[in-house]
């Protein structure tokens, strides 16, 4: 077997530290999302998204509905169940959880504005910065007043915007309705669509149709899972 990922044999003295020529790993190309912040007022939750940008190029995307409807069942491949099971959500404590996936609210996702995402900073130029420079939107944002303001109903369960952005980083804003399952730990689908071509998500590879009429985009989906627990 090879020992050496780069080459094949760890021995060599050629090769090593060069790891970016190489991996092309989904970590590496993909946007980051976690949740900075979020907050339930029993009946609504609103979750504020962080999405950075891991490549070296532009990267153009919004947030979307999702079509994904969980896992594939064992006794029929074509029927999907909404019940996830042994999901690893905290990697230091091993921890796993089962969830329920909402699909209805998912399903109601108004696409984003785009947004452009600039080339991801040297981390060592980071280094000595005592705070996180944001929007003044985003340093405002407060789950309690989005709660109070927020117009999800039962006729439209969930809602995404853009609240803003700032070099390779942006900031998105999700706010739906609890699911009235009993489950304790609840979960919804979201796409990530990300442009390619017109020098966007250039390092993926991915080439852009050809096909496309007038000034329509080309974009690729991906879609995440985000999970939390329901409030007692």
């Amino acid at each position: 077997p090879k020992l050496n990922p780069l080459e094949g044999d760890s021995s060599l003295r050629t090769g090593h530290g060069q790891w970016w020529k190489k991996d092309s790993s989904a970590i590496e190309v993909l946007p980051r999302v976690r949740v900075s912040n979020h907050s339930s007022d029993g009946s609504k939750h609103a979750f504020l998204l962080k999405v950075s940008n891991p490549t070296l190029g532009v990267v153009r995307l919004r947030l979307a509905a999702s079509m994904y409807t969980g896992e594939s069942t064992w006794d029929d491949k074509t029927e999907t169940s909404p019940f996830l099971q042994n999901l690893l959500v905290d990697s230091m404590t091993q921890l796993c959880v089962d969830a329920h996936l909402d699909t209805n609210a998912s399903k109601m996702i108004q696409a984003t504005d785009t947004c452009e995402l600039e080339p991801a900073e040297d981390s060592f130029l980071e280094l000595g910065k005592t705070s996180e420079d944001v929007p003044e939107a985003v340093s405002k944002w407060e789950a309690g007043d989005v709660l109070l303001d927020s117009k999800v109903s039962t006729d439209s369960r969930s809602s995404a915007r853009l609240v803003g952005q700032k070099k390779s980083m942006a900031w998105f804003e999700l706010v739906l309705l609890e699911p009235s399952q009993t489950d304790e730990y609840c979960a919804i689908p979201l796409s990530i669509q990300i442009q390619v071509g017109d020098g966007s998500w250039e390092s993926s590879l991915i080439q852009p149709r050809q096909s496309l009429e007038g000034d329509a985009k080309d974009f690729v989906s991906f879609d995440l899972v985000i999970i939390w627990g329901k409030q007692n």
